[in-house]
């Protein structure tokens, strides 16, 4: 027997060895590592599985005190639009992938790193601004046939268009930030 198991994992001796700048051999590290851009709470299941499976986790935004920062392998103060920033730190850290779960401004950062550093995306930057905006996304809905609700301008309530009760929702927050049921003008 050329390999023995130590605690449950190979020797190092059969493991990929590689040299450092002072020609001592080191141990490769062969562990899978994944970029969750966004520590917010509605990671927390991302990061959680990914762990659970093995996967070494690192959280990077601009916030330290991040939820998900405190459950990851290990975390990285960056802003979730500083595309750059995150390619530097993907080659840095050599990171093999990178996610993020319903944060349309981070969707819009992993699809772009995702096609700079040659990882698998959920789609291209066009379908991914599409599907994060939500005139460019009804708009695509009204060119395939799909319905959509009604929408209304303060002009159309100025002049009295509007049928109540209607659902009153920004147009640049998230979720369901800032939703509200309008009964009357």
């Amino acid at each position: 027997m050329d390999e023995f198991l130590l605690i449950g994992r190979k020797h190092p001796d059969s493991l990929p060895m590689e040299e450092n700048e002072e020609g001592k051999n080191l141990m490769k590290n062969t562990q899978k590592k994944l970029l969750v851009l966004a520590g917010t709470e509605v990671n927390r299941k991302l990061v959680e599985t990914a762990r659970t499976m093995g996967i070494y986790t690192i959280v990077a935004d601009n916030s330290p005190d991040s939820p998900c920062k405190k459950i990851a392998d290990e975390s990285h103060l960056i802003s979730i639009m500083d595309v750059d920033g995150i390619v530097q730190l993907c080659r840095k850290e050599h990171i093999d992938g990178i996610a993020n779960f319903c944060n349309d401004p981070a969707a819009k950062s992993v699809q772009q790193v995702s096609e700079i550093m040659g990882y698998p995306s959920v789609g291209t930057y066009e379908q991914v601004m599409t599907f994060s905006d939500k005139i460019r996304f009804k708009a695509a809905c009204r060119k395939h046939g799909i319905d959509i609700i009604d929408e209304f301008t303060e002009e159309d309530a100025a002049a009295g268009r509007i049928e109540y009760p209607v659902m009153v929702k920004p147009v640049d927050a998230r979720g369901s930030a800032g939703t509200v049921v309008c009964r009357s003008s």
